[in-house]
């Protein structure tokens, strides 16, 4: 897919990249799932399981910084979800380290200029939001600029 420069909001699409003053990336992908794994696990790695009842709403970013500083990852970007157009949940952020064998802390990673990393943001949710067919539908912030993901 050839990359959208200058979009500043709107609706966004899975493997669609986006390439704004500061950045360029990619909504990789997105799960539902009791248990977050990098996507490599190496030997020894952390994971996200989600409480009794609950499950993760998990969306990776590749995301690549054209500024000439380094970012700290946790400012990137942020996201809100929407479950059922009225019940809203905050998340938050892990970075990929390890070749996408481990996840750590963004607020302790920074992104160096023209490096590309994988950030992941999670929701804790109900089951029921994992479950059922309602509509899903993240916000996110990134650049300054906003952006919806409708995840079903």
């Amino acid at each position: 897919a050839q990359p959208t420069p200058n979009k500043t909001t709107g609706e966004i699409t899975t493997g669609e990249e986006i390439i704004t003053g500061k950045s360029e990336f990619t909504l990789e992908s997105s799960q539902i799932n009791a248990k977050i794994n990098p996507p490599t696990p190496g030997s020894y790695y952390t994971y996200y399981e989600a409480d009794d009842g609950k499950v993760y709403v998990d969306i990776c970013f590749e995301y690549k910084n054209l500024g000439e500083e380094e970012i700290e990852a946790d400012e990137i970007f942020s996201a809100k979800l929407t479950y059922d157009g009225k019940y809203s949940y905050d998340g938050f952020s892990v970075i990929e380290e390890d070749n996408r064998g481990n996840f750590t802390y963004t607020g302790i990673t920074d992104v160096k200029p023209l490096a590309t990393e994988y950030i992941h943001y999670l929701f804790e949710v109900p089951e029921e939001v994992g479950t059922s067919t309602n509509p899903i539908s993240i916000l996110i912030t990134i650049d300054g600029n906003s952006y919806t993901y409708i995840l079903r």
